[in-house]
């Protein structure tokens, strides 16, 4: 019944069911949660994960110091704004 309310042929069904490692209930049948992770994923789990690669990333970054040092940035910021505002002002 699910194949049809899906509109997916029941081997391919069946096949998404067994990839996702979903097994029946003692009545034979599935859930709808398990239907719907077998056809769309588990989209809570991959969210999870591209969360978890991220702060590992950042956590890299950081113990290699690759992040930009806020100092130097504003000092590099502010040198540019009082070269632009003497070009304007005729201060050259």
């Amino acid at each position: 019944m699910a194949a049809k309310e899906f509109d997916i042929a029941r081997e391919t069904l069946r096949r998404r069911l067994g990839d996702s490692h979903q097994e029946p209930g003692p009545d034979g049948c599935y859930s709808t949660k398990q239907l719907t992770t077998a056809m769309f994923g588990d989209l809570y789990g991959a969210k999870l994960r591209t969360q978890n690669e991220q702060a590992e990333k950042l956590r890299i970054e950081v113990s290699r110091g690759e992040l930009l040092n806020r100092a130097a940035l504003s000092r590099a910021f502010a040198a540019i704004a009082d070269a632009v505002s003497s070009r304007i002002t005729g201060g050259d």
